[in-house]
């Protein structure tokens, strides 16, 4: 885990002071388990995607930390599929599995 808290440090000082700043803000229940603060961050509010290209498999996973969407989901059984709509656009769309 350490490494690889090293590698998301890499990433997170290239974002944006206001990104970085909206990251650091979110959620962290991985406190007292060893992990670090950024990867505790990213368990806590990542969301699993695929399928991030036409004929992608499914075989191939991504997570993605949403700025809004984390902050509205920290249930375990997630209410919602998440769907990315535009690589290069950073759009998220989010489908409900059930009314709400």
């Amino acid at each position: 885990m350490y490494e690889f808290e090293k590698v998301l440090d890499v990433a997170v000082q290239r974002m944006q002071e206001e990104d970085r700043a909206l990251y650091m803000a979110l959620h962290n229940s991985h406190t007292t388990d060893g992990t670090g603060p950024l990867l505790g961050i990213m368990r806590t509010n990542c969301f699993g995607v695929s399928k991030l290209s036409e004929g992608a498999s499914d075989i191939m996973s991504y997570g993605a930390v949403c700025n809004l969407g984390s902050r509205f989901n920290h249930r375990c059984m997630l209410v919602f599929t998440p769907e990315i709509r535009s690589l290069t656009h950073d759009i998220v769309q989010l489908h409900a599995q059930r009314r709400l």
